[in-house]
């Protein structure tokens, strides 16, 4: 299944066919290994994210507590380009996606 059609998937998984459709940001959610994934976009992390020197600000501020990823369009890729990081480095409590906001990955699952 690609991006695409996992969008066109998620609108089918409504229980209120009246919601809204479901981002595909959830697959960050759904398929990354963890009790807690939390995806939030500050302020204070969109400008980072958001800055010339994103990566190297991010560095000085945090040191190794969290790791740069290069923006992503979300779904598939990225959930697993999170996951993949994560694996690398136990270390970083969070993950900014640049150009997006903080993704933070806690307690895995038994």
């Amino acid at each position: 299944m690609n991006d695409a059609e996992m969008v066109d998937y998620l609108a089918h998984c409504l229980v209120d066919l009246n919601s809204k459709r479901p981002s595909i940001d959830a697959l960050i959610h759904a398929f990354i290994d963890h009790v807690h994934v939390d995806h939030m976009h500050p302020d204070a992390i969109i400008a980072l994210c958001t800055s010339k020197d994103g990566p190297k600000l991010m560095k000085q501020i945090y040191g190794d507590t969290a790791a740069w990823l290069p923006w992503l369009r979300p779904g598939f890729r990225a959930r697993e380009t999170v996951r993949r990081a994560h694996q690398r480095r136990s270390t970083p409590a969070g993950r900014p996606p640049g150009k997006h906001g903080l993704i933070n990955l806690g307690g895995d699952r038994a």
